[in-house]
């Protein structure tokens, strides 16, 4: 969508804050992607499926245009969110 053109306002592994920061961005009209990387993944490949905490499994990323940046930081920072 965006291409090398796009900034990251968020990287972390809380599902509610990642709901959140996307519901700000769509109310204020500012166009993201995302990408959700599942953190073991690899190491369950591995050396086979253990005991993780499912809550902390994926690490979530945002992203918007660079030209959105600011704005985006300024709806973000405004809703307590950083």
């Amino acid at each position: 969508m965006f291409g090398l053109d796009k900034a990251e306002v968020y990287c972390g592994s809380s599902f509610n804050d990642f709901t959140g920061i996307k519901d700000i961005l769509c109310n204020g009209k500012i166009s993201y992607t995302y990408k959700i990387v599942d953190q073991f993944q690899e190491t369950c490949r591995r050396f086979g499926k253990f005991e993780t905490n499912e809550k902390y499994d994926n690490l979530y990323y945002v992203y918007v245009k660079k030209c959105d940046y600011e704005q985006a930081h300024f709806l973000l920072t405004q809703n307590n969110i950083r």
